[in-house]
């Protein structure tokens, strides 16, 4: 069987005809995604806060951030009686892998004047983790670590 000329550059002419509009039916429809859920958008938001001896509070931080793929941040800030602020401790939280969500929330404990112990049962993965902070030296007591 022969194929003839004119049958093949019409299945030609379909083929990319159907490409461009898959192409531009993709492209649309990523514009519009975009522009509901902005890359980066993300909302930062107080959890708790701890008071410590010496005027130092501790506060866990969450951050929410949505885009192509959303993230889960956490992180435990010492705030001195001056205001200074430092990072602790920074995580991905687990949230989405755990059955009880309670095991990926971090408990904070003052043990006395210069000790504080922060306690997680499982983490997505560490971002940052301090061991002293202005005379304070940090306990960590850290579960499963998904992501090394």
């Amino acid at each position: 069987m022969r194929v003839s000329f004119p049958s093949l550059k019409k299945a030609i002419w379909v083929l990319l005809i159907s490409v461009l509009v898959a192409v531009v039916g993709i492209s649309t429809t990523a514009v519009f995604w975009l522009r509901q859920h902005p890359l980066g958008a993300c909302s930062r938001t107080e959890k708790s806060a701890l008071e410590g001896p010496q005027g130092r509070t501790v506060i866990v931080m969450q951050e929410l951030c949505d885009g192509f793929a959303s993230q889960d941040g956490m992180a435990i800030e010492m705030r001195s009686s001056t205001g200074r602020k430092v990072t602790v401790f920074s995580f991905e939280a687990a949230h989405s892998f755990v059955k009880d969500p309670r095991l990926a929330e971090p408990t904070i404990t003052w043990v006395d004047a210069t000790d504080l112990r922060i306690s997680v049962a499982e983490v997505a993965s560490i971002r940052a983790k301090v061991e002293n902070v202005d005379g304070v030296h940090v306990i960590y007591d850290i579960g499963r670590v998904r992501y090394k």
